[in-house]
């Protein structure tokens, strides 16, 4: 009897939907890439301007580090290409810092790469309106002339518009403060909470098996 009951609680576990990673969430243009970005492998050097040059504070948003600038030629977040380098920057990284001084951070996990935006004007300040959905953890790449750098946020809610600053992106004369040529969006992948169901279906499973086992041993 206990082994009936034991090995029906086993297969409720397994039908029950667990802790697993989330989907991400589609980019609303279906004809857009899974992943994208630079061609290169390897990479870039880090410039003389660092991305805590500009120090995010956007209601809503919690601000956890940034990555750069790297800079180099050819330098791109382009959709149509590959993004080994980025990924490999994005999902390893151990040196997420606020500020020059600050304590690094990282990883942070698996990023999926939403899409990157082209951008009029060469603003060096401004705000962006997100054509994919973003919310939870999310990184924010921003490319000016030969320069790029990461931005790592987390938020509640559906993000609608990013503030930005250049400052922490390189230029070629060695300073920061390019124009905005255009910008890239990863997504985390976060840890989903089992539902309700799923919990009170486990709970009356060991339930059961709890009372089996007392009228076995009675």
């Amino acid at each position: 009897m206990l082994r009936s009951a034991v090995a029906a609680l086993s297969l409720m576990l397994v039908l029950a939907p667990s802790v697993a990673f989330a989907s991400p969430k589609k980019d609303k243009d279906p004809k857009g890439p899974s992943d994208g970005g630079s061609t290169n492998s390897a990479i870039p050097p880090l410039s003389g301007v660092s991305c805590t040059a500009w120090v995010p504070n956007q209601l809503g948003f919690t601000y956890l580090g940034c990555l750069g600038g790297f800079e180099a030629s050819g330098l791109t977040l382009n959709a149509n290409e590959n993004t080994s380098w980025i990924e490999q920057l994005l999902e390893t990284s151990t040196d997420w810092r606020t500020a020059s001084n600050a304590t690094p951070t990282g990883p942070y996990g698996d990023f999926h790469y939403l899409g990157k935006t082209d951008v009029s004007g060469d603003k060096v300040t401004g705000s962006i309106d997100p054509t994919w959905d973003v919310s939870g953890l999310f990184v924010l790449g921003l490319k000016g002339a030969n320069g790029a750098s990461f931005y790592l946020f987390e938020t509640q809610a559906n993000v609608s518009t990013i503030d930005f600053n250049m400052a922490g992106v390189p230029k070629p004369n060695g300073q920061g403060g390019p124009g905005l040529s255009h910008y890239a969006i990863w997504q985390g992948r976060t840890a989903v909470v089992p539902e309700p169901a799923s919990l009170g279906l486990l709970a009356v499973g060991l339930a059961g098996l709890g009372v089996v086992a007392r009228r076995r041993k009675a």
